[in-house]
């Protein structure tokens, strides 16, 4: 949905429609006791479709919310929220409840020890998780691997990088061509890992967006970050999770635009020989977290509904 009247925002409005009719049907068939809707215009159609007969609740897991959300908060029962910042968004609301962003609850279920293991990694070196998505982070790719001659001659050093599809191939014939025989760090590339907690639970500092659902895990697993916040999202929604998470003492905001090879060097260098801000910073990422989410969203809606 663009912020413009065009053919694909028209498009757009009649399958919502189509959506809506839909919904009602299988809401029919189903009836269900609850409808929850986890953001995005896509929560919209169902959401609706579900008033007025079924208990309905709307789940915010970005500090600013879309259009959507704003649009079904006074109509639902009730509003979750991933961060206290985004209750002054929803003053309509009927009920809010910050319950957090419910996680994957493999997250922080392993040791650094079994996922040294499990991943066939050092588990006695600096690890640092550089990953931007499934879809990759362009930017945080390029730095990350212009910045390998810096660190070659890194012994202690363990980088796991999670390029995503769009851009692994380009990234791998880069590596592949800087690398050399002699090099001591430690560098693993990888288009996707299905077990990421394996290497949260491996690692001393994540370099990644600044997502909802990517910060709920990384604070979850007490992971220190730098976040580079996705500088196109909605209201640069990004900015503001990762300005949160930053006053937190959880982690560092870097922008898109201002990050590169040597910036990004620097700051892992300083982490490196910084270890007691890195393990306090571990401590405030725990503080800030919410692992138990879905368990306390879940709790709080049994409780609320008649």
């Amino acid at each position: 949905m663009q912020n413009r009247f065009s053919y694909r925002s028209l498009k757009t409005i009649l399958n919502l429609t189509k959506v809506y009719r839909e919904s009602k049907k299988i809401l029919k068939k189903v009836d269900p006791d609850l409808v929850i809707g986890m953001g995005g215009y896509v929560s919209l159609p169902v959401i609706l479709a579900a008033g007025g007969r079924f208990e309905t609740y709307i789940f915010e897991q970005n500090s600013i919310p879309g259009l959507s959300n704003k649009l079904l908060s006074s109509r639902v029962q009730g509003v979750m929220l991933s961060f206290d910042e985004s209750k002054s968004y929803f003053k309509r609301a009927r009920a809010i409840h910050t319950s957090g962003n419910p996680i994957r609850k493999e997250i922080g279920s392993i040791s650094r020890a079994e996922a040294a293991i499990q991943l066939d990694k050092d588990a006695d070196r600096f690890t640092v998780l550089v990953f931007g998505g499934s879809g990759g982070a362009r930017t945080i790719n390029n730095s990350i691997i212009e910045a390998y001659d810096r660190f070659r001659n890194f012994e202690g050093l363990q980088i796991i990088h999670i390029v995503g599809k769009v851009d692994y191939e380009s990234v791998r014939k880069t590596l592949e061509e800087v690398k050399k025989d002699s090099d001591k760090i430690s560098y693993f590339l990888y288009r996707y890992i299905p077990d990421i907690w394996q290497a949260y639970a491996l690692s001393d500092l994540a370099i990644c967006r600044a997502g909802a659902t990517t910060i709920a895990e990384i604070t979850a697993a007490g992971l220190p970050s730098i976040l580079v916040p996705y500088p196109y999202a909605t209201e640069d929604h990004q900015t503001k999770n990762a300005e949160i998470i930053e006053r937190a003492g959880a982690a560092k905001l870097i922008k898109n635009d201002a990050l590169n090879p040597e910036m990004l060097f620097d700051e892992i260098v300083w982490f490196m020989e910084n270890r007691d801000e890195l393990k306090n910073m571990s401590k405030m990422s725990l503080e800030v977290a919410k692992p138990d989410a879905a368990e306390e969203a879940i709790d709080h809606i049994l409780s609320s509904i008649k």
